[in-house]
């Protein structure tokens, strides 16, 4: 059975080499996300940094309501070519 070939900056790594990665764990939407969809990211408290960082448990509940806004912005931030702040600028829904 042949191996995978590695391509990119995964293919320079060698043994013991640290790699930086990330993750985005999601949970039931909140009544305000509900109407655009089922699932929402985990956001933490900063309260609760410090335990998560260092492997203790840790509520992954959704975020209360009051924590966040909704309204809809263009469709500029369709394209990953476009990062900046117009991206989350307010917008109608014309």
């Amino acid at each position: 059975m042949r191996e995978p070939s590695l391509r990119g900056s995964l293919a320079e790594c060698r043994m013991g080499d640290m790699i930086e990665t990330f993750t985005i764990l999601s949970t039931a939407a909140n009544a305000t996300l509900t109407p655009i969809h089922h699932r929402m990211p985990v956001i933490l408290s900063p309260g609760a940094f410090e335990t998560w960082l260092s492997g203790g448990n840790v509520a992954l509940d959704p975020t209360p309501e009051t924590l966040l806004a909704v309204y809809p912005v263009s469709t500029r931030v369709n394209s990953p070519r476009h990062d900046d702040p117009e991206c989350i600028a307010p917008t109608s829904l014309a």
